[in-house]
């Protein structure tokens, strides 16, 4: 049985098409990917910022609330202190 030479072969101009096709595919993937975790990357990084602000809120108000309590307990002792009087 024998193999038809002229069917296997493939133009250079063919195989040089070929290959700018594949890089362009390749570039356009390795891009997407790069947009994709970019948006990503700032998602988080505003997550991020987000939780941060919310921990300074969390901090600042459990010390208004120390503060309150310290106020009422030294309320509560000069009161005692002044009935036993």
């Amino acid at each position: 049985m024998k193999k038809n030479p002229s069917a296997l072969k493939i133009s250079p101009e063919s195989k040089i098409v070929f290959g700018f096709v594949v890089i362009l595919a390749l570039f356009l993937l390795v891009a997407f990917l790069f947009y994709s975790n970019t948006r990503k990357f700032l998602e988080t990084n505003r997550r991020v910022e987000h939780t941060h602000q919310v921990i300074e809120e969390l901090e600042q108000t459990m010390s208004i609330l120390k503060d309150a309590e310290t106020g009422q307990r030294g309320r509560l002792k000069k009161e005692r202190m002044l009935s036993k009087r």
